[in-house]
């Protein structure tokens, strides 16, 4: 009974951590725990996304940050995950890549609205690039009146 107990024990004190770091200006540890697959998909259909390199995308959430993502919260609650999952083509093509942004706990990057974001490969378990990425800040810097979300194209 022992080795389950100290087996039990582990396992729970080696999960992954969901919270957000206690300082707020490091990185979030889970970076693989973007299981896009399993969110809202918010875009009618693959849009043209300039600041992607001109491919296109569809916009996903988690269902519990739909009505924050569509009302523009403001600002968007700590925790808020956005994926745009990038396609070859117009159509709903082989997925190539997806981008990422969470909201972090305010000091993360505060002249940038506090979102960290990411470059992942197409199953969003590995990171490509993520961190302060100064091309995606670079873009959504123009959206900082609506906390840095550029949005969905106009129906």
């Amino acid at each position: 009974m022992r080795p389950f107990v100290l087996m039990v024990w582990f396992a729970v004190g080696c999960g992954a951590r969901s919270s957000p770091p206690s300082d707020p200006t490091s990185e979030p540890t889970d970076l693989g725990g973007w299981n896009w697959q399993g969110w809202t998909k918010l875009s009618e259909s693959p849009f043209a996304s300039e600041g992607h390199q001109a491919v296109f995308v569809d916009v996903y959430v988690p269902a519990e940050y739909v009505g924050a993502y569509r009302d523009r919260a403001q600002p968007a609650p700590v925790g808020m995950r956005v994926a745009k999952v990038q396609h070859e083509k117009s159509g709903a093509g082989t997925v190539t890549g997806v981008t990422v942004m969470r909201k972090m706990s305010p000091g993360y990057d505060a002249a940038h609205g506090d979102w960290f974001y990411g470059v992942y490969d197409p199953a969003g378990t590995k990171a490509i690039k993520h961190g302060r990425i100064e091309m995606c800040i670079d873009c959504h810097d123009q959206a900082a009146d609506r906390d840095y979300l550029i949005g969905l194209p106009a129906p």
